[in-house]
C-alpha cells in the first residue's frame, strides 16, 4: 500500500485486517476498558511493526525480554523493547493523530535493565488501518531535556525536541554502533519478598485502575524489574474468572432496559470490530426471528499451556405467557481458531442441580445450548469449565 501525503523520512506500514482482529480479541483478558484499550495498542503496534522492520532493515531485531514478557508489561506499562545487536529500542504507540510529541513511561528510562538506547514515537490509526513512525531520541536526550512529568511518571519531549529523518536514524546505527546514547542512572534500591508481598496484595484487584502510580517509583521499579513478580501480578489481575454466585448475579429482565454490567458487551459493538468468521457465527444468532438483548462477554480461563478466551453470547426474548426465552452460546474468540477442546458448557437449577451440559468435541467454531424458558422469578446459574479452571455466573428472570 502505498501512502501518497507519507513524508520519506518517517516510516509509514499498513495494518492488515486479520492482525488487528487477533489483537483485539487477545486483549479481551484484561478486565479494565482502559487496560484492554492500551494493551491492545501496544500489541497491535509491535505486531505490525517488528515483521515489516526485519523485513526492511533488521533481519535480527527480536522483542526484549521475549513475547510472553511483554504481555505482562502491557497491563502495566505501555511501550515494546527490541535488541539490534548491542543496542536497544523501544517503540511507545498512540492513537492520538497529532504530533504534539512523545511522552515516555518512567519505566523505560529509569528502571536500569529496562533502559534503551533510542526511543521511537508511533501513531496508529485504528480506523483508517496505518501506523506512523515519526520521530525518535534518545536515553541521554531525556534525561537531559525532557519534561519530567511528576503526576504521569514520564519523560515529554516536545515534537520540535525531536528527530524525524527516521533515514538518518538507520544511518547512524548502521555506521555509527559505538555512538554514546545512554545516560548513566543510579540502580533502585532492592525491594524485600514481605515488600513485594504486600505489593502484590495491594495492586491485584483489576478495578485499581493505575497501578504504576500507585507507589513510589523506586519501590514500583524495583517490583517491576523482577519478571516472577510481575508476572504474578499480571495474573491476578486478569478477568476474574473463579466467582461465586453472590458475587456475580445478573438480573437479565434489566437487559429489557438498556441496563448492563460493563463487561457484557453489545452485539454490534462485537461486530464492527471487522472479525470475519466471528461475525459470521454471531450475526446467526442475532438474525433469529423473535430475540432481542443480545450481549456477549469475553471470558479468560487458564490452563498450563496458555489462557484461552472465549466469547459467551446470551439472546434473550420476551414470551406471550410471560416466560422468557433464553438462548446460550460459547464461540471462539480468536480468529481461525475452535472452541478449546474439552470445554464444558453447563446450566445449573437455583438448587444447584445440573439441567444440561454440553462438552466440545474439537474442531468447532461454537458451541450451544438447546434453546430453553424461563418463568418469573427463576434463577440458574452458566458454567464453563476447561480442566481445573471454571467460570460461573448466577442469573435471575
Amino acid at each position: 500500500m502505498s501512502f501518497a501525503f507519507a513524508q520519506p523520512t518517517e516510516w509509514w506500514i499498513e495494518i492488515p485486517p486479520d492482525i488487528q482482529t487477533q489483537c483485539w480479541q487477545k486483549s479481551q483478558i484484561l478486565a479494565s476498558p482502559t487496560h484492554r484499550q492500551e494493551f491492545y495498542l501496544n500489541q497491535l503496534c509491535l505486531q505490525v511493526f517488528l515483521p515489516w522492520f526485519q523485513t526492511e532493515y533488521a533481519p535480527e531485531a527480536s522483542i526484549w525480554p521475549d513475547r510472553e514478557s511483554l504481555l505482562s508489561i502491557w497491563e502495566l506499562v505501555g511501550g515494546s523493547s527490541l535488541t539490534l545487536g548491542t543496542k536497544r529500542l523501544v517503540l511507545i504507540p498512540t492513537d492520538t493523530l497529532d504530533s504534539n510529541g512523545l511522552d515516555v513511561p518512567q519505566e523505560w528510562v529509569d528502571i536500569p535493565s529496562w533502559t534503551a538506547d533510542y526511543y521511537l514515537a508511533a501513531q496508529v490509526d485504528l480506523e483508517n488501518r496505518w501506523i506512523r513512525v515519526w520521530g525518535y531520541t534518545t536515553h541521554q536526550t531525556l534525561k537531559q531535556s525532557a519534561y519530567y512529568d511528576v503526576l504521569d511518571h514520564t519523560y515529554c519531549l516536545q515534537s520540535q525536541e525531536l528527530a524525524c529523518d527516521l533515514n538518518a536514524f538507520w544511518q547512524t546505527i548502521q555506521r555509527c554502533p559505538d555512538t554514546a546514547t545512554q545516560a548513566v542512572i543510579s540502580p533502585l534500591p532492592p525491594l524485600s519478598h514481605t515488600q513485594a508481598h504486600q505489593t502484590m496484595q495491594k495492586l491485584s484487584q483489576p478495578d485499581r485502575m493505575f497501578p504504576r502510580l500507585t507507589l513510589p517509583f523506586e519501590c514500583w521499579g524495583a517490583f517491576l524489574e523482577r519478571s516472577d513478580w510481575r508476572q504474578q501480578l499480571y495474573q491476578k489481575r486478569l478477568v476474574p474468572n473463579k466467582v461465586t454466585d453472590a458475587q456475580s448475579e445478573t438480573n437479565l429482565n434489566q437487559w429489557f432496559q438498556n441496563l448492563f454490567a460493563n463487561e457484557w458487551q453489545s452485539l454490534e459493538a462485537v461486530l464492527s470490530s471487522n472479525y470475519p468468521t466471528f461475525a459470521h457465527n454471531f450475526r446467526r444468532a442475532r438474525d433469529t426471528k423473535g430475540f432481542c438483548a443480545p450481549r456477549v462477554k469475553f471470558i479468560t480461563l487458564n490452563t498450563e499451556l496458555e489462557p484461552q478466551t472465549v466469547a459467551l453470547l446470551m439472546v434473550l426474548n420476551s414470551e406471550t405467557d410471560s416466560r422468557m426465552g433464553v438462548r446460550v452460546q460459547v464461540h471462539a474468540a480468536v480468529e481461525g481458531r475452535c472452541v478449546p477442546k474439552d470445554l464444558v458448557l453447563s446450566i445449573y437449577s437455583k438448587d444447584d442441580e445440573i439441567l444440561q451440559s454440553i462438552q466440545a468435541r474439537g474442531q468447532e467454531d461454537y458451541m450451544r445450548l438447546p434453546h430453553f424458558r424461563c418463568l418469573p422469578s427463576t434463577q440458574f446459574r452458566l458454567k464453563i469449565t476447561l480442566n481445573e479452571d471454571a467460570f460461573s455466573e448466577t442469573f435471575s428472570v
